[in-house]
């Protein structure tokens, strides 16, 4: 049986894990001045490996079908990934222009904004 429209958060719809947490599923995503960008969900932990991999196949493709000929920026919080060294040479070999964010100041992030947008609905 399909549950009602507007019914995704009843009790009696939802299925309930074993464990004592539920599962954890994480999504990457981007945006920009222009509009949503791509998003994708994983399993597991975000590291410095699957955030550059994601860089390279869906930021930077989306970043330059937007701006081919103009330069741009890119804006990315404070997490470990985003600051291990790998991250940086990755962004350093790949010509992309970081904006630097003060640590611990999660109103100026627009990213921190629309996952709390998102959580809220």
């Amino acid at each position: 049986m399909q549950r009602p429209e507007d019914s995704a958060y009843m009790e009696e719809y939802m299925v309930h894990g074993q464990g004592q947490f539920a599962p954890k599923i994480g999504m990457w995503g981007c945006f920009s001045s222009r509009g949503m960008g791509p998003m994708k969900l994983f399993d597991g932990n975000m590291n410095a490996r699957l955030y550059t991999d994601y860089m390279a196949r869906y930021m930077k493709p989306y970043a330059l079908h937007l701006w081919p000929n103009e330069q741009w920026h890119f804006l990315q919080d404070n997490a470990s990934y985003h600051g291990a060294q790998a991250s940086h040479q990755w962004f350093h070999n790949n010509g992309v222009s970081l904006i630097p964010l003060s640590p611990h100041s999660p109103d100026l992030n627009p990213i921190e904004n629309l996952w709390a947008d998102l959580k809220r609905r």
